[in-house]
């Protein structure tokens, strides 16, 4: 997970902490959550609205706080969406087949790829692993990459953190390299769904480094 996602993360649990020492209520315990979302609110019978109203978030990584069903929910700052961006993870080179050039990735289902590969516990055939078909996010994968390393030249060298560009940061900020192949594939389809979705012209250079950095080091999970 990006560093600056879990220094946001406990940024949020501390202003919340502190709110709750303010109204003699017991600190929750810390929060591991991604999403910047707490439930402690529900938990203690709080309004929420009125403790997102009474938390301090100068000097964090958190623009705002609003209260929603019993959460505390957190928006973070553009400076987050830039430092994040502005730290793309490592590519690395594929060891696989490239594959037949096809226009739009279609809709696929990462478990029924992952019972073919994973039966009985073993590791994916190569040759069904660089499979080119609709069950393969192998391929959706490998086909991603090529199509931003295609466009990276003429990529923005900024563009404005849209809603559906701070989503996918947000999602390209949770990758974990050490997660194993059916968590990689699962996730990993996801990140090139919403890379398609936006459209690899609209990302932008930072992002679209962060994209290359996380599909090339989690694709050579599925390839290894």
């Amino acid at each position: 997970m990006n560093p600056l996602l879990t220094q946001a993360s406990a940024q949020a649990d501390a202003a919340l902490r502190r709110a709750l020492e303010r109204l003699d209520f017991p600190p929750t315990r810390p929060s591991d959550r991604a999403e910047l979302s707490s439930a402690a609110p529900r938990a203690l019978g709080l309004d929420a609205e009125a403790l997102a109203a009474d938390l301090e978030l100068s000097g964090t990584w958190l623009a705002s706080a609003a209260g929603r069903g019993g959460f505390v929910n957190f928006t973070l700052t553009e400076a987050w969406f830039d430092a994040a961006a502005a730290r793309p993870p490592e590519r690395v080179p594929l060891r696989a087949p490239e594959p037949v050039p096809v226009a739009c990735p279609a809709r696929i289902d990462p478990f029924d790829w992952c019972f073919l590969t994973a039966l009985k516990g073993k590791a994916p055939d190569p040759a069904l692993a660089a499979r080119q078909d609709r069950e393969n996010p192998g391929a959706l994968v490998r086909m991603t990459l090529r199509r931003l390393e295609d466009v990276e030249e003429r990529a923005a060298d900024s563009a404005p953190w849209t809603a559906q560009r701070r989503a996918l940061l947000l999602l390209l900020a949770r990758f974990e390299p050490k997660a194993g192949r059916k968590r990689q594939a699962i996730y990993l389809s996801q990140v090139a769904r919403a890379v398609w979705e936006l459209g690899p012209l609209e990302l932008g250079a930072p992002l679209l480094r962060c994209a290359v950095g996380v599909l090339s080091q989690g694709g050579a999970v599925l390839t290894r």
